[in-house]
């Protein structure tokens, strides 16, 4: 994929997806199934000669690749607590000195020791083709959002510049005049704005927003959405270099998002901004023949 990706002028930018939790599961949420145990057996070596492996191949294509290891890295970090790192952020006795550094959250540690461990092993076996990213959730850091805490910054979980090339959140707006009851979401601005100015505060590596898309019926018309998304919201946070646009039926099916090259009235609205539109440089691609 990766070959067929650089072969059209695009970069893979894979999600290692380093688990914590069951988090699809009812036990996990009532508490009865615990975290997994994958991150601290990889803070403890047990895995180094799998990321050696993947390292040095990756190092032999040659050609570039974007990874990340915790996807939504946020929405893990509260379940890494406690001595065993398998405590919900809110069951620790004591959330700063059960691992590492006293006066640190121990679940967003553990998170950026992680990046730091895996990064080290991949510098070491020459792969220095891989640009590594890290990224929050969908209304990161929102107040009054369920699962935000300021113990939950990116602070805490940044391993530095020198580690990370990229940041960036997940981002699912909606139009409120819209009407509907959709859960996890708000305006641009409200599921947005509070994870960037957040990230802003920690470093000024550029952003980007890995998943992004407008929350919607089918029969809404979103082209006025996505013009004031693309003239006036991304261009207020310019912070943000590069945005990926959920456009596929999965995220039609589960997250009341239409597929949004299969409306071509807002296909066209879009890449009508883009290609007129100085300010967005690179090519759009959308759907599969993009």
């Amino acid at each position: 994929m990766a070959t067929h990706l650089y072969q059209r002028e695009s970069v893979l930018a894979l999600a290692w997806s380093v688990y914590c939790c069951d988090i699809e599961k009812t036990s996990f949420w009532l508490r009865i199934k615990k975290p997994h145990n994958h991150i601290n057996r990889i803070l403890a070596g047990k895995h180094d000669d799998f990321f050696r492996d993947a390292a040095r191949r990756i190092a032999k294509w040659g050609g570039p690749v974007m990874l990340t290891l915790v996807p939504e890295m946020n929405w893990q970090g509260q379940f890494l607590f406690g001595a065993n790192g398998r405590k919900w952020m809110d069951a620790a006795d004591n959330i700063c000195n059960q691992y590492g550094d006293p006066a640190w959250p121990d679940g967003p540690e553990r998170i950026r020791d992680l990046y730091i461990r895996v990064i080290d092993i991949f510098r070491q076996e020459g792969a220095n083709n891989v640009t590594w990213f890290m990224y929050s959730g969908n209304q990161y850091m929102a107040p009054g959002v369920e699962g935000q805490s300021q113990w939950l910054h990116p602070k805490y979980y940044y391993p530095g510049d020198a580690y990370i090339d990229w940041v960036g959140q997940s981002v699912y707006f909606t139009d409120p005049a819209w009407g509907h009851d959709f859960e996890d979401t708000g305006s641009f601005n409200e599921v947005f704005l509070p994870g960037y100015k957040a990230w802003r505060s920690v470093t000024h590596k550029p952003m980007m927003l890995p998943e992004f898309g407008i929350l919607s019926e089918p029969d809404d018309d979103r082209r006025a959405l996505w013009a004031k998304t693309l003239n006036t919201y991304l261009k207020s946070t310019p912070g943000v270099k590069a945005v990926t646009i959920a456009d596929s039926e999965l995220f039609a099916l589960y997250f009341n998002i239409p597929v949004l090259s299969k409306n071509a009235a807002e296909t066209n609205t879009v890449r009508a901004i883009r290609e007129n539109d100085g300010y967005y440089r690179s090519k759009l691609r959308l759907g599969r023949g993009g």
